[in-house]
């Protein structure tokens, strides 16, 4: 399991601003992994101790993304590790290249550091500094799954062939109620996004 103190060695605690107040970050560990901010306490002066506002966030419809695109992809099927392969060509390696798109720079550099979870819905609950409510805030973001090839048979390999993240964390909407009623909205705005790609189809593609 995860170490929510070791998680945080390299996060934002806090933020001083050029007026001298200060916003600091609280996180907890996240119901899929991962860190998530649990809180925001906001002070009006970074010497103060009692914040004057803090906001509490909830997280739902929690996707695991993990980093596994590159630019070019090679798939080793005939790599020893495979079951199934002759003798003969164990040592053939690169048999077929497929090309795969990525408009995230941090895909290559997350692995180390665990797979980042993404959420579909993020609740925001504001209070005062004497902890009253004074209403919350409904974020809905765009999620788009990627596209991948699976093959079959003795060699069991899956090749990502394009990228989706560009179509992923797009604000799809932002709903505003007033303290006490979490039902009925005072304020909503919805986005809509016309992204232009191809949506290729994959599932009749061949290899060879």
């Amino acid at each position: 399991s995860s170490n929510l103190e070791t998680s945080q060695l390299t996060v934002l605690k806090s933020i001083e601003y050029p007026t001298k107040s200060k916003d600091e970050f609280i996180y907890a560990l996240g119901t899929s992994g991962g860190l998530n901010i649990e809180s925001i306490k906001t002070y009006e002066n970074i010497n103060n101790t009692i914040p004057s506002s803090y906001k509490k966030f909830k997280y739902y419809d929690s996707h695991s993304i993990e980093p596994k695109y590159s630019n070019i992809v090679f798939a080793n099927v005939f790599k020893g590790e495979y079951e199934g392969i002759p003798l003969s060509l164990r040592d053939a390696v690169r048999s077929y290249s497929f090309t795969s798109y990525s408009s995230s720079a941090i895909n290559q550099l997350i692995a180390f550091n665990g797979f980042p979870n993404f959420y579909e819905t993020v609740e925001e609950y504001s209070y005062d500094k004497d902890n009253n409510n004074k209403g919350m805030t409904k974020y809905r973001f765009t999620y788009e799954k990627d596209p991948e090839y699976s093959s079959y048979g003795p060699h069991h390999f899956t090749i990502p062939l394009t990228d989706n993240s560009w179509k992923r964390g797009l604000l799809k909407s932002t709903t505003t109620f007033k303290a006490g009623d979490f039902i009925t909205p005072i304020k909503s705005i919805m986005n809509t996004y016309k992204f232009g790609d191809l949506n290729l189809d994959y599932s009749n593609l061949t290899l060879g």
